[in-house]
């Protein structure tokens, strides 16, 4: 996730904070062979990040209305069980997350559905930005850190095995627990259906055009609502348009032209 601070119920940008792009862009591939398909097959950082493929976003939808029309997939990330069966979390009721429940159990590729129904996602796209964030797994830990106040829930500093840091980032989808409220960075750590939940909010507020401090910031353009790919981008920088924040989403494009997780070497991955 990129540098989004929540201060009381406005989620604002941190303009200090350090972005660590090499491992947010590594962590998850689990393979030499991985990283090196990806970057061949990306376009040029310099290249407009909506040239390769477009999409609109759609309506919201109620929990229950998504739930109905999931279909069933099996399970190919079985280190998430637990966290897919995890299911509604305690709600924040500050802005964007008013909607966010994680509502919804199933397998991995279950909740990747139900999630992109609710908010309007292309579950395409969904599926390949969660390969670039996790590799589809709950489990992922980023963004280590040596600062004990900007630890994710219950990953304290030296228990995930490397000592003297701890993870800001977690799950699927990374949300970085320094810049959310801390109920939602207890959800996107405990349930993988909240996780996603927790940042489709984020990206939807982008979309609808609710983030005009993004216009105070660094940019490659002006920021503007409408901008499906554009608000992809900004959760990996807390930017609009800026070198890194194209990278990362023509590293998006590519999975989603791609389909890695239709191939059997995807399906069969372990970390």
């Amino acid at each position: 996730m990129g540098t989004v601070l929540a201060v009381g119920s406005v989620v604002c940008h941190d303009s200090a904070m350090h972005i660590s792009t090499p491992s947010r862009t590594t962590r998850a591939l689990g393979a030499a062979f991985a990283f090196t398909l990806l970057t061949q097959l990306a376009p040029a950082a310099s290249e407009p990040a909506a040239a390769a493929v477009s999409w609109q976003a759609g309506p919201i939808h109620s929990d229950a209305w998504c739930a109905a029309r999931v279909q069933h997939r099996q399970e190919i990330r079985p280190m998430n069980r637990p966290f897919n069966r995890a299911g509604a979390q305690p709600r924040a009721r500050v802005w964007p997350f008013r909607r966010v429940t994680g509502n919804f159990t199933g397998t991995t590729g279950e909740i990747l559905q139900w999630a992109a129904c609710k908010w309007g996602f292309n579950l395409r796209a969904l599926r390949a930005q969660a390969v670039v964030e996790s590799y589809w797994t709950q489990t992922n830990l980023g963004d280590w850190t040596t600062d004990a106040s900007h630890c994710a829930p219950f990953h304290g500093i030296g228990q995930d095995g490397r000592p003297g840091e701890c993870p800001e980032s977690v799950g699927m989808l990374q949300v970085r627990a320094p810049y959310v409220p801390l109920r939602v960075a207890r959800g996107a750590t405990r349930s993988t259906a909240y996780n996603l939940d927790a940042y489709l909010a984020i990206w939807r507020s982008c979309w609808r055009g609710e983030e005009t401090w993004l216009n105070q910031a660094e940019r490659g353009r002006d920021y503007a609502a409408g901008d499906e790919w554009g608000c992809i981008g900004r959760w990996f920088t807390g930017r609009w348009y800026t070198p890194a924040g194209i990278d990362y989403t023509n590293r998006v494009q590519a999975y989603y032209r791609q389909q890695i997780w239709l191939t059997p070497w995807f399906r069969n991955w372990r970390p």
